[in-house]
């Protein structure tokens, strides 16, 4: 009997037994649906994830940031989820830690448009440290600046602004 598991892909609970590239595409097709529509008719199931959308558009217009960028971002954090907490103490959907919540003005991390807006806010932060440069921010995201201005970037920080980038570049073809 084959063991069968729930996981969100961008939007929906999908029940699969392995996440397959396929699987990741049409969930990204479903976000660029949802991108593409101004006022998108889904059923109270998805109400949730279309609010983290309407606040990262909101995030990206205050501080200059692509939303499909922040949702990318997110989707690798916190696959979505409000309430995620790493084993470091990253916090909420965009994973601050308390010190960089701290930093943006975060008061509560599990508060959805707190944490899309002060990891926007920090994400922006990085682009500018970084002149522009969208992976060195990605791998300051997620390794700290001091890291990656030191040379001494971990390899699971490569894979993780390697993986960013790719699906914020497969969101921007798409749209």
């Amino acid at each position: 009997m084959k063991k069968v598991i729930l996981c969100m892909c961008l939007f929906s609970l999908v029940p699969v037994t392995t996440v397959w590239p396929s699987d990741i595409l049409r969930a990204t097709s479903r976000l660029v649906s949802l991108l593409r529509s101004s006022q998108p008719q889904i059923s109270a199931q998805f109400a949730e994830p279309v609010s983290f959308l309407s606040i990262a558009k909101q995030a990206g217009k205050a501080y200059k940031v692509d939303p499909r960028l922040i949702l990318s971002v997110i989707k690798h954090e916190s696959d979505f989820n409000p309430n995620a907490v790493s084993v470091k103490g990253a916090k909420g959907l965009m994973q601050l830690m308390p010190e960089t919540a701290a930093l943006v003005g975060v008061e509560n991390s599990f508060d959805p448009a707190q944490n899309i807006y002060g990891g926007t806010k920090y994400l922006q932060q990085m682009i500018q440290r970084f002149n522009g440069d969208i992976y060195a921010a990605l791998l300051a995201y997620n390794a700290g600046p001091t890291r990656v201005l030191a040379g001494n970037i971990p390899a699971e920080s490569h894979r993780y602004a390697s993986s960013v980038l790719s699906l914020y570049r497969r969101l921007r073809r798409q749209l």
